[in-house]
């Protein structure tokens, strides 16, 4: 009887132990599973004038802009002032002369090399334009897209809200190493949960100053005001907060009409 008791004992242990095996592969595969997500479904535009190709996604059921704006012209082709660290009077100076005088101008964001003794102009974030280019009635955006509105970031937003994945599957914003499926298995991709891709920009005041903050800010229109969606990528937050803050030169996202 001893014996038969044992190995009862021993069968149960047994079963025990691989029934807590199976939960723990189960909710590992579950947390795995979690952590994937479906790519995002992405496109292209070509702008006419300068030919260059934009990386575009769908969210929800508009089509953004997967990069920020690059144009140097409006869309009737007139030439937007350009200012660089070639500025013999300081590039700080005419940035804030034309913040002044209500002069339409754009710039790349001014970065600083490894050795912290010069600048550079950085060109992977496309240019950031002066409130005056966003205002200008002759148009920035391209034809058949829009600077994006206040409606279309709380449209975005709210959508992500609703998302449940959102919550385990970071970063929303900023573009990281994501495990994404491709319909036969999953791979590591370079991207954003959104397919928004937005990169950490510095900004520029109107005084030339550069903000080293991780955040950026985009150009929103809102009815007859232009605004700024202000995204900390230091934190998981789903939203953008939308502000009358029009002190900084920031970049654009456009949106197809």
């Amino acid at each position: 009887m001893k014996k038969i008791s044992l190995s009862v004992i021993l069968l149960t242990a047994g079963f025990s132990i691989l029934s807590c095996a199976g939960e723990q592969t189960k909710t590992t595969e579950k947390q795995t599973e979690e952590s994937k997500v479906v790519e995002p479904t992405y496109g292209s535009f070509v702008e006419p004038k300068s030919n260059k190709t934009y990386r575009t996604v769908k969210i929800g059921s508009s089509e953004w802009m997967a990069e920020n704006l690059d144009v140097s012209t409006f869309r009737n082709g007139d030439t937007i002032l350009r200012i660089g660290l070639d500025e013999e009077r300081g590039w700080e100076t005419v940035w804030s002369e034309a913040i002044r005088n209500k002069v339409p101008a754009y710039m790349y964001v001014i970065e600083k090399n490894q050795n912290n003794d010069s600048r550079y102009e950085e060109k992977k974030y496309g240019k950031i334009y002066n409130i005056h280019a966003i205002l200008d009635p002759r148009g920035l955006a391209p034809e058949g897209w829009r600077i994006s509105t206040e409606s279309d970031w709380n449209n975005m937003i709210n959508l992500f809200t609703k998302d449940e994945k959102v919550s385990t599957t970071m970063p929303l914003w900023e573009k990281n190493s994501v495990p994404v499926s491709n319909g036969n298995g999953y791979y590591n991709r370079e991207i954003s949960y959104s397919g928004f891709d937005a990169l950490p920009c510095r900004l520029v005041t109107d005084f030339g100053r550069v903000n080293e903050s991780k955040s950026v800010n985009f150009w929103v229109i809102s009815g007859d005001l232009v605004k700024v969606a202000d995204i900390d990528l230091n934190n998981m937050s789903i939203g953008a907060i939308i502000r009358l803050y029009t002190t900084f030169s920031c970049p654009v996202r456009c949106v197809k009409k």
